[in-house]
């Protein structure tokens, strides 16, 4: 049995929704599992532990039912729950580990990183060189430690969230110029 795939759930109430794990939020981690054994496993079962200061394993346990043999991957059907202290320095890197067992086979053990971020949101105007008029659909390219794009609304004004780091941001109107990356 390996650990395939973590998907993180920061929805309210406990997270703000971004798609980060941020300080101070309470967060599911839901993990998906892969068999890369002949036969079918029977009524997996993980646990999930952390070794940092500043993160909490507050729902340590998730059932996987049984899965397949063969390659056959499937997700927790609960996700586990960890709470991140508010005072967690950021970015930070935590290992977590995964006991997992399974009726007549196992036991097993699997790791895992998840990182917690502060995140930002970044929001701004496209502006003509000449008059300050606004750049209505420019497109923002964004690059840095999570890469994208974002679309200046009629006003010029656009936005996008941001975790820490460094970015170069680009905006490029048809017909007309591409700004130099700004840092």
């Amino acid at each position: 049995m390996k650990f395939q795939a973590q998907r993180t759930l920061d929805g309210a109430p406990g997270g703000n929704g971004d798609g980060f794990i941020n300080p101070g939020e309470t967060v599911g981690l839901s993990v998906t599992l892969r068999n890369v054994g002949l036969n079918q496993a029977s009524g997996v079962n993980a646990t999930l532990t952390a070794s940092d200061q500043y993160v909490t394993v507050t729902d340590a346990a998730a059932a996987f039912g049984n899965i397949s043999g063969r390659g056959a991957a499937k997700e927790a059907l609960d996700p586990f729950v960890i709470q991140v202290s508010s005072g967690c320095p950021t970015p930070r890197a935590v290992p977590l580990t995964l006991n997992i067992t399974g009726t007549g086979c196992g036991p097993w053990t699997a790791g895992f990183t998840i990182m917690i971020y502060t995140s930002s949101q970044v929001s701004g105007r496209v502006l003509t060189a000449t008059g300050n008029n606004p750049v209505s659909g420019a497109a923002i390219a964004y690059a840095g430690p999570i890469t994208g794009q974002a679309t200046a609304g009629a006003d010029g004004a656009y936005a996008f969230t941001a975790v820490d780091g460094t970015y170069a941001v680009t905006a490029k109107a048809a017909g007309s110029w591409t700004a130099s990356p700004w840092r």
